[in-house]
Order: structure tokens, then C-alpha cells, then sequence
């Protein structure tokens, strides 16, 4: 489809210029239907190409399938909760990701956040976890495991690496 559009740019182009340099005056108004014609393809082939790809990348909580979910002793209190994302877009990983910290409460408006999202891209999350009130540790954290942490009377998630810490 890009190529198409490509020769055909390319085809109009020239043929304004050789229309230019033959007799402008004379075919003015034939170089400006062209222009005109033109900015309304390219709008209209940008317009429709934006829609499919707003769709495409689109996400919503229904598009969060927990397939493959486990949730199996690590070492220690930790817990390696496992969850396949196989099946979606990188856009789609990311906004799940992003879902799921929000949903076990690693980010929020409360001063004591367990973890932030630092940065994200398409390979890993960088987050950085709150050990305590005083200690913090920088981690990469690849998209599908999350580790889960009981302390006395509440639990506590952590993204991690690998299968331990």
C-alpha cells in the first residue's frame, strides 16, 4: 500500500514540474486541482491509517488475559506468580503491565508506594522497588513475572527477573 502511494506521489510531482516548466500559466489551474487532489488523498489515506492503527493498538481491560497464570512457592516468604502474555502486541504488553502494577498496588497516590514505574520500553520496565523507608533498589524487570511477598498481616508484590530475587 506505501509503495503504491509512494509512485503515485512520485508521478504527480513530476508532472507538476513538467506542467511548470511547459507553460504554467497556462495549466495553473490544472496544477492546482492536482495539489488539491493530493492533499486530500494523503489526508485521507493518513486519517484511515491512524484509525487502523488506533484500533490495532487500542486496549482495554478485557484484553487482559491472565493465560497461563501460576502461582507457586519461590524461596523464603516469596512467592513466583507467572503470567503469559504471549499472544499481544508490545503496546498491549506494556498497557497490561502497566494495569497489573496499578491493580496490586505498586503505584498509587500514597506516600508509602512499594515500587514505581521508572521507565518503560518495548524490551523491559524499569522500576524502583522500595525495600523500606530508607533503602531502594534499582531492578529490570522483564514482562511476566511478578513475585509476591507475605509479610505479617498483609502481601507485598515485587516485579522480578527471574525466579528468585
Amino acid at each position: 500500500m506505501y509503495w503504491l502511494f509512494g509512485v503515485i506521489t512520485g508521478a504527480v510531482v513530476l508532472l507538476l514540474v513538467v506542467l511548470t516548466v511547459i507553460n504554467f500559466r497556462r495549466y495553473t489551474w490544472l496544477i492546482a486541482v492536482i495539489f488539491a487532489l493530493l492533499v486530500a488523498l494523503i489526508s485521507v489515506l493518513y486519517l484511515r491509517d491512524s484509525d487502523e492503527s488506533t484500533a490495532r493498538d487500542a486496549f482495554s481491560l478485557d484484553d487482559v488475559a491472565l493465560s497461563k497464570a501460576e502461582l507457586r512457592p519461590s524461596h523464603g516468604s516469596y512467592y513466583q506468580f507467572s503470567v503469559s502474555v504471549e499472544n499481544l502486541s508490545i503496546n498491549h504488553q506494556l498497557a497490561a503491565i502497566e494495569v497489573l502494577i496499578e491493580l496490586l498496588d505498586c503505584v498509587g497516590k500514597v506516600a508509602d508506594k512499594q515500587c514505581e514505574v521508572v521507565e518503560a520500553s518495548e524490551k523491559r520496565i524499569n522500576l524502583r522497588l522500595l525495600a523500606g523507608n530508607s533503602k531502594r533498589i534499582e531492578a529490570y524487570v522483564p514482562f511476566s513475572n511478578i513475585a509476591v511477598e507475605r509479610t505479617a498481616d498483609q502481601w507485598r508484590y515485587t516485579l522480578i527477573r527471574g525466579v528468585g530475587r
